[in-house]
């Protein structure tokens, strides 16, 4: 049985999609029983090994390396060479780990793509982690074409759904609203996640064009966030009808957006692997979603089916939003077909794809 050392330099403890990915990708494919994996950490950890697991939901036991000091990857690589067979890593600045890995201590290396352009002077990074890598998973088709790589390689979804914390526990949507705080007896449109690359501001405007008494809820803001969201609230005459909520762990979100409406999702930007991770959940929780266009998105999002996809502007995002609260028939389609669609997208699905590309490396 090959042995997987999955490493990251970014915390696991965060809340961030990209720690959840990590520990859960781990988890599935130590479910197949096809391979040992391991997760190390070189960051400094908030968080111990437990709580990292119960707060992303973990079950099936994966080992798990933290640390509440900062470590050194190469340091480890060097350690544990006898330990693995094969590196992973989705953090394209350990491209360094991969080389050394591949040229040093000769294991096979894959890489997990999952962006291009999203960092200013990043993208030399992406490249020479794919140089260095023997495989490569990537997260869109549009990411497979264009790192063009003769090197094999597997498009599979970012996210997996785990359909048991989005099973029907007889609670019903005002009584859900009451327990985590949010209001009752109005129509509820949401968005939750990270707010890096997405645009809150056009939320907020389009809250003036669209009729009371909806409510909008942003959940996921930091602190400083917050602040300044709420404050362009009031600014725009809406303050009232904008209630901000701050991060929560992984395992809540799903109890946030199956109290909402409506799911909207303003991504701002367009590269090849710009696809929301959230979306996925959205989808699971078969609400009406609302987001804006791209190709990466229209992988997963098709217009008119199982959302509505707009340009990014208060106007069309609020036509949108309007349209779905105003007609139950398209309201009742979008979410029949979003919580089909979510079927495809599984833990289990996502490492068997990454099974199959392990076993052709």
């Amino acid at each position: 049985m090959k042995r997987i050392l999955y490493i990251t330099n970014s915390p696991l403890s965060f809340s961030r999609a990209h720690a959840v990915n990590i520990v859960k990708t781990a988890e599935a494919i130590a479910a197949t029983k096809r391979y040992e994996i391991v997760v190390f950490s070189s960051a400094a950890e908030s968080k111990s090994r437990d709580v990292i697991c119960k707060e992303k939901d973990i079950v099936c036991p994966v080992p798990i390396d933290v640390s509440s000091r900062r470590r050194s990857v190469l340091l480890h690589l060097w350690k544990a060479r006898s330990l693995f067979d094969v590196l992973y890593f989705r953090d394209p600045f350990l491209w360094y780990a991969a080389f050394f890995a591949r040229a040093v201590l000769r294991k096979r290396v894959v890489f997990e793509a999952h962006g291009s352009h999203e960092w200013r002077g990043g993208k030399p990074v992406w490249f020479l982690s794919t140089f260095f890598a023997d495989g490569l998973v990537c997260i869109t088709k549009g990411l497979q074409i264009y790192y063009h790589s003769a090197k094999p390689s597997i498009v599979t979804h970012v996210r997996g759904v785990d359909f048991s914390l989005y099973k029907d526990d007889n609670v019903s949507k005002e009584e859900r609203r009451r327990e985590l705080g949010l209001p009752t007896g109005v129509s509820l449109v949401m968005y939750a996640g990270s707010f890096l690359w997405y645009s809150w501001d056009v939320l907020i405007d389009m809250m003036r064009l669209i009729p009371e008494p909806v409510m909008l809820v942003l959940v996921g803001a930091k602190p400083e966030e917050k602040e300044q969201i709420e404050g362009a609230a009031q600014k725009e005459g809406v303050g009232d009808r904008v209630q901000v909520h701050t991060r929560v762990v992984p395992s809540l979100y799903p109890l946030y957006i199956q109290a909402a409406d409506v799911l909207v999702n303003p991504l701002r930007i367009s590269y090849p692997g710009s696809i929301s991770s959230k979306i996925f959940e959205y989808l699971a929780a078969g609400k009406p979603i609302v987001s804006t266009k791209g190709k990466a998105m229209e992988e997963v999002l098709i217009h008119e089916k199982n959302a509505l996809l707009v340009d990014l502007s208060a106007e069309q995002f609020g036509k949108a939003v309007v349209r779905i609260l105003h007609d139950p028939h398209i309201a009742a389609e979008l979410s029949k077909n979003a919580r089909e669609s979510a079927r495809r997208f599984t833990w289990e699905a996502r490492a068997l794809d990454i099974c199959s590309l392990l076993e052709r490396i």
